[in-house]
């Protein structure tokens, strides 16, 4: 129901009707409850012939000495108010003009919808997106990788994610084999390398190297997606508006060269900053993809938070329980890695806890790393070891994607002692020379004799600790330090050059399955 409007007039003859003192009341309630200042003066004026005789003396205060000076005085006493909010009404206007203005000069093109038949695509049903595969919705699951494809197709998995363009034409061969589907990136350098994005010929010739590589392989029947950059990170600093633009031209060129499928880009964790800016400055961009480790915990919440930034689709682009960069070190700094019996552990729990599996945005997730792969160590995100077998990590999996738990096959193994006592938390120090021996505790389940050892000392580098994408290459094992390598228990001698090392351990079983463990160490003089 509309509100009832009353004009000087109106009320005015309302208050013809009412004693004088209530006249006085309401005038004075219009006053001061409803600033209507100027509709009291006139009320007051027409009403002035309110009998004095029907007023006591503190109604004749309140009219006179109160109530007609303050409505009198009103039009001065306010005019300087008027003044300032009427400037400051301007300045707002203008401050919003511009703003607008920079917005929409700013934000990135829209991505022209392609009207065609696509082999992959993303609709959106309710507030559910969904990923669709030759027609049929498709929940990403596998890892990072491009190695051991059969495996991962009987391990539950469907797709992986290449970085290695060199290995593309074997890659997608072989996952189109086994039914898999595959995720290709293409890398560019960092958001803030404003000297690569700021020269024209440089900007030219990756866009034109990735034509080339789109156009060759947009048909393929095992592509699933293009991923255009790995964990960029950018803000809204002018110095980025050459990244931006650069960016947007390749997405461009890569929507119309194969507007058959989606294309992604990755980020850290959840970085709100950036998604908001990727949100107003590259809007063509299909879905994000986190890579993410041990915040994979607060991921959920996380998520829940991101509404208003990010209501688009998103997948996790790379996950494991923890990376090196996020576990407890030795006091020299050596990362402590955990046994492979334990990381296949955390794998399930934190899959099955963590995982926004039932988030309407979400598309699937991907393992980090689904081959072997040396970073930090050559074991610490490796399914595989450097021989090709598989750890326990792979059974973990296969149980995440099945949502199954089986009974575990590999080697069950829990941490290294050093001379019986020493564990990789104990900061161990040995001097240069001295002779030593390590073992590993079992689990209770497993007899050492259907076993087999395989032992090694590796001088670590300090360079790369803490750091991700650098040096890349397991180091050479340290030789003539150990007695007999294939024991159950190894006798060794400290090496004789100061500086950190590691002694690593995988084990073999009957089935076709190794464990691994490792543990740092310190050389003094």
């Amino acid at each position: 129901m509309g509100a009832i409007t009353w004009g000087p007039g109106q009320m005015a003859c309302l208050l013809q009707l009412l004693p004088a003192r209530r006249k006085l009341l309401l005038i004075l309630s219009i006053t001061l409850r409803c600033g209507h200042c100027h509709t009291a003066l006139v009320l007051f004026d027409l009403n002035s012939n309110i009998p004095k005789n029907r007023l006591t003396g503190s109604d004749n205060l309140i009219l006179h000495g109160f109530i007609y000076p303050m409505l009198t005085n009103t039009r001065p006493r306010f005019a300087w108010l008027k003044k300032i909010l009427r400037w400051i009404l301007i300045c707002c206007c203008l401050v919003a003009i511009a703003l607008i203005t920079i917005f929409f000069a700013l934000r990135g093109p829209e991505n022209i919808k392609y009207k065609g038949p696509k082999a992959v695509y993303i609709e959106k049903s309710g507030d559910k997106y969904i990923l669709y595969r030759n027609g049929k919705p498709f929940e990403i699951k596998g890892g990072a990788g491009f190695s051991h494809l059969e495996d991962l197709k009987l391990a539950g998995g469907n797709t992986l994610i290449l970085w290695d363009t060199s290995a593309l034409k074997t890659t997608l061969s072989e996952a189109e084999k086994f039914g898999l589907s595959v995720i290709i990136g293409l890398d560019i350098p960092a958001a803030a390398n404003t000297n690569f994005y700021t020269d024209t010929a440089k900007t030219k010739a990756i866009k034109n190297r990735y034509q080339k590589i789109i156009g060759m392989y947009r048909d393929h029947p095992a592509l699933l997606a293009w991923c255009l950059g790995n964990e960029i990170n950018f803000t809204i600093a002018p110095a980025y508006n050459p990244f931006f633009r650069t960016y947007n031209e390749l997405l461009e060129m890569l929507h119309q060269t194969d507007p058959g499928h989606p294309v992604c880009m990755t980020m850290v964790n959840l970085p709100r900053r950036t998604l908001l800016m990727a949100r107003w400055r590259i809007p063509a961009i299909d879905f994000i993809g986190f890579n993410t480790y041990s915040t994979l915990e607060d991921l959920k919440a996380n998520i829940k938070g991101l509404q208003g930034i990010w209501n688009g689709p998103f997948f996790i682009s790379e996950w494991a329980p923890r990376g090196g960069w996020e576990a407890p070190v030795t006091g020299w700094g050596a990362p402590i890695e955990n046994s492979s019996t334990q990381k296949a552990a955390d794998y399930y729990k934190v899959y099955n806890a963590y995982m926004p599996l039932g988030n309407p945005q979400f598309l699937g997730s991907l393992a980090f790393y689904w081959g072997n792969r040396y970073e930090y160590t050559n074991t610490w995100f490796s399914v595989y070891n450097e021989n090709g077998i598989p750890n326990e990590m792979k059974e973990a999996l296969h149980d995440c994607w099945s949502d199954s738990i089986t009974h575990h096959i590999s080697p069950a193994v829990q941490h290294i002692l050093i001379d019986d006592s020493l564990r990789a938390e104990s900061n161990v120090l040995l001097a240069a020379g001295s002779i030593h021996h390590a073992c590993i505790i079992l689990k209770d389940t497993e007899i050492a004799d259907s076993l087999r050892f395989s032992w090694e000392i590796m001088k670590e580098d300090w360079s790369v600790w803490g750091k991700t994408w650098v040096n890349f290459k397991k180091p050479p094992n340290e030789a003539g330090c150990l007695k007999d390598s294939s024991s159950a228990i190894a006798e060794f001698a400290a090496p004789l050059k100061t500086g950190p090392y590691r002694i690593c351990l995988n084990v073999y079983n009957r089935s076709g399955y190794a464990a691994t463990a490792n543990l740092p160490f310190y050389v003094i003089q």
